[in-house]
């Protein structure tokens, strides 16, 4: 059986996001059969001067300091074999603060190529794990191929000039690239050329919508009565979600919609407090949930909003909706093609004034939204083992 590693950064102190992607990318290719599947990730770990300056971090209750550097670990059953580095504040003034390449990183980095010496191919996803890759692909000739889920693409190699012609070396490198969405896809081609395709993601079984008698019970339990629309935001609070329009965009909600109306926020992020600060209607901030608890969150909810700057694909809309839940959103990047234009909002002027209208005439429609077919982790998985195959 042909063996394949599996190659990202990711935090596992804060297991959400891309991390849930990457999870679920890799439970649906171990499912497909015909490969050995080993996951790897890198995790950047704090010493104790970060976490006395950036806060302490915990994983399962255990905190960072006692965790220490255990070889594996596990989550949802699948064993992740860790490669610990150090957080550099050095690498993070020349990148962040002078727009300078990192210089720990990269030679950490092409340190650990010699452990996939024995493995028949790489399935790298973002920048750092097809950076590992395609440094096994240079010193021992094992193919690799590439998921790119967002800003690596998106954001960072404009705002990073420094790195744009490092992304488009890994771009070129692989033997296939895979993108989250057409709009990201097209984005890549002017970081640089490549072998490309799109690969959607899907969300887990779990999200799905639940019966009405429980539906009705979680909003009894979330005390919100079953005449009141529950609208609410799930992800970072962060600049590219544009978070910090949510305060004005509920405020428009409240003002136009003729009816009781609850606001929910689930996560957090550098911009908490200030969206917090600024929110002029009542409003229940969550902070960061469970993701075991978000199918749940989901289907007590009426609409979820999504009003970001850039997005990859927006994988908490396809999540929201199979939850029965509404959704509306930006139309940048793959947003479009997980909602119908009646539930997308170009950016421009009033953009929150026309969010909000959008946003209320979903919650009067009683037409349901549904997710396109090809958002299917089992779709993908079974595209990814048939290019790996092939690769090899």
């Amino acid at each position: 059986m042909k063996r394949i590693a599996v190659v990202f950064e990711e935090n596992v102190f804060d297991p959400k996001g891309t991390f849930r992607a990457k999870l679920e990318r890799v439970r649906h290719l171990m499912k497909q059969g015909g490969l050995s599947v080993d996951v790897w990730c890198v995790q950047v770990r704090y010493t104790w001067i970060e976490r006395l300056l950036l806060g302490k971090r915990s994983l399962g209750g255990v905190t960072e300091a006692s965790l220490g550097r255990p070889e594996t670990l596990v989550f949802d059953g699948i064993t992740y074999h860790m490669l610990w580095l150090d957080y550099s504040i050095i690498d993070h003034f020349l990148f962040f603060k002078l727009g300078r390449r990192p210089w720990f990183y990269p030679r950490f980095l092409k340190n650990k190529a010699s452990l996939f010496k024995g493995y028949d191919a790489l399935s790298a996803h973002g920048f750092e794990g097809a950076f590992l890759a395609k440094t096994v692909k240079e010193q021992y000739g094992i193919p690799y191929c590439v998921s790119w889920h967002g800003s690596d693409i998106h954001t960072k190699p404009f705002r990073y000039p420094c790195i744009r012609p490092i992304t488009a070396g890994l771009i070129a490198g692989a033997y296939m690239n895979f993108f989250v969405s057409q709009a990201l896809l097209r984005e890549s081609d002017e970081v640089g050329p490549g072998n490309k395709m799109v690969l959607y993601n899907g969300c887990d079984e779990s999200f799905r919508r639940m019966p009405d008698a429980y539906r009705s019970s979680l909003r009894r339990r979330y005390c919100v009565d079953d005449d009141v629309k529950v609208v609410g935001f799930a992800g970072g609070l962060v600049a590219v979600k544009n978070a910090s329009l949510l305060p004005e965009i509920f405020s428009r909600i409240r003002d136009l919609y003729e009816g009781p109306v609850a606001f929910w926020v689930i996560g957090d992020g550098p911009l908490g407090a200030a969206v917090k600060r600024q929110m002029e209607v009542p409003c229940r901030f969550w902070g960061n949930l469970p993701p075991e608890l978000m199918p749940e969150v989901f289907n007590a909810m009426d609409l979820l909003v999504l009003p970001s700057r850039q997005e990859g694909l927006g994988l908490v809309l396809i999540e929201a909706l199979r939850c029965g839940c509404k959704a509306v959103g930006s139309e940048v990047g793959g947003i479009p093609e997980v909602l119908d234009s009646r539930h997308c909002v170009a950016p421009g002027d009033g953009f929150a004034d026309r969010f909000a209208a959008a946003s209320v005439e979903a919650l009067l429609s009683s037409e349901p939204q549904t997710v396109p077919e090809a958002m299917s982790w089992d779709a993908s998985a079974r595209m990814e083992n048939e290019i790996l195959l092939e690769c090899i």
